[in-house]
């Protein structure tokens, strides 16, 4: 059967909802075809992604097109072909292992290409915008994968934007996200600094810009991530919006001496990064006694005591900064108030001087499938932690997306980094002013004008909890013990 090449017209994803359409397309003719789980059809979308992204780079996207009367299993034979090429070529290398195949049938590809071959992947991703589109698939789909598999969940973009405005760049600091997951936060950081090239570089073409900011790249942003798909993911990201992806590494981030790769080694040391961001994980104890006795707050009187996950991970940041040093991290409320963990708010202050407390909404972090109620803390790693200096505390209602994650207009977050900038003193509080806890919520100043009516009104005394009773910490399971009794009194 003849073929007739026809001449093709592609252009990037008009806007976030065509993408969802597309990619959910794409996944349910995997998982129609093949019964995959939620993984395994990402992992093969990812395979199919990856040789699209690698014809566009090399041929404009023509060998992928499907041409008119072009038998299935000719052009299956030819993206088949094309995934063993790119596996082997540099720049493409390290995403995928010699020993990937594409493991599914003549007419799964031709039905991905043919919703495919239409949209361009490098036009998406060539626009500041694109991070935005882009990140639609990972959120789409990695988000529901890993969601169910390992329990991880993603920070939404507007968070992890603030977050890094907040900070703020140049193309000189070393970036570092300990627990990467899809690249989230490196990708913004290479927007960030897009915008920031082209203003200062007015007169520049797209290739220069590209060029500098893969540069950049290769230079300044550093991943470890401890599951292999999801490194693989992150790879990808980076390579899709033309970043270098070299320096993601698979690799936990306690335990990076154990990683028999030099370059982690040198890139990844005490006092050798400038600025961290991170959502290390929230779920999880840590009893390695081997991981546990490298850290401070895993020991116990001189003792490996188990302690979670993100304790250490808080301790390992501040560890990895250098002099002056800044990190941004998203942390359990628990961190912030919980008595239990007070050494680790003591080890914070003794170590960093505490920039910022942003209490997110209670909801913030359903949408990505966990509960988990969050804050944002900010700090610098400084040779001596000054004895008197104010932290900006404050509590935002309006993130920029709904609990369901629908977009919003309603967002605080712009007004915070004003308000911070400008030292805005409504929000200033004095450390000499903060006690046993470090939560916005207790420090508001709304907050603050309730206890003090309280306090100086003798009618109605405050008194501790523990003053009038004891804590009760036993824990009830009802579905192992629906008999048995839970005492609690309403108020």
């Amino acid at each position: 059967m003849s073929t007739e090449r026809v001449p093709m017209s592609i252009s990037r994803f008009a806007n976030e909802y065509e993408l969802q359409k597309v990619v959910q397309r794409c996944h349910n003719i995997l998982w129609e075809r093949h019964g995959f789980d939620p993984a395994q059809a990402f992992d093969e979308f990812s395979k199919l992604l990856f040789v699209k992204l690698y014809d566009e780079v090399t041929m404009a996207g023509a060998r992928t097109a499907i041409q008119r009367g072009e038998p299935l299993d000719q052009f299956a034979a030819r993206v088949r072909w094309l995934f063993d090429q790119a596996n082997r070529t540099t720049g493409f290398d390290r995403i995928f292992t010699d020993d990937d195949t594409t493991n599914v049938d003549d007419l799964s590809i031709h039905e991905v290409f043919r919703q495919l071959q239409n949209y361009s992947l490098l036009e998406t991703t060539s626009e500041v915008q694109g991070a935005d589109v882009k990140g639609t698939i990972y959120e789409h789909i990695v988000g529901n994968t890993f969601r169910g598999e390992l329990g991880q969940f993603f920070t939404h973009r507007s968070i992890v934007e603030f977050m890094v405005r907040f900070v703020g760049l140049n193309e000189r600091k070393i970036i570092y996200d300990p627990a990467c997951g899809s690249g989230g936060f490196l990708i913004m950081c290479a927007k960030v600094m897009k915008e920031q090239i082209r203003q200062a570089h007015p007169d520049w073409s797209t290739q220069e810009i590209d060029q500098r900011l893969k540069d950049y790249s290769r230079r300044c942003l550093i991943g470890t991530e401890i599951n292999e798909r999801t490194a693989r993911v992150a790879r990808l990201n980076l390579l899709m919006h033309g970043l270098d992806y070299s320096n993601i590494f698979i690799a936990n981030a306690l335990k990076t001496d154990d990683v028999n790769d030099e370059r982690l080694a040198t890139s990844v040391n005490v006092g050798t990064i400038d600025v961290v961001f991170a959502n290390p994980p929230f779920a999880g104890y840590e009893k390695d006694p081997f991981v546990l006795s490298r850290f401070q707050l895993g020991q116990n009187h001189g003792r490996a005591a188990a302690v979670t996950r993100e304790v250490l991970f808080i301790e390992r940041i501040i560890q990895v900064l250098g002099k002056d040093g800044v990190a941004a991290i998203v942390i359990p409320q628990g961190i912030l108030t919980n008595r239990n963990l007070a050494p680790v708010r003591d080890y914070i202050r003794r170590h960093t001087q505490i920039l910022a407390v942003i209490e997110l909404p209670d909801w913030a972090f359903i949408p990505s499938g966990t509960s988990v109620r969050g804050s944002l803390l900010f700090l610098r790693k400084t040779a001596r932690v000054p004895d008197d200096y104010e932290i900006f505390i404050k509590r935002v209602e309006n993130i920029g997306f709904t609990s369901t994650g629908r977009p919003s207009d309603l967002n605080d977050f712009p007004q915070t980094l004003a308000e911070y900038r400008q030292r805005d003193s409504h929000y200033l509080v004095p450390i000499g002013k903060i006690k046993d806890r470090l939560d916005a919520k207790f420090y508001v100043s709304e907050h603050q004008q309730v206890a003090s009516f309280f306090h100086h009104n003798p009618k109605h005394r405050l008194v501790s909890l523990s003053d009038i009773g004891s804590f009760y910490a036993e824990r009830v399971n009802p579905r192992l013990n629906p008999d048995q009794e839970i005492r609690l009194v309403e108020t």
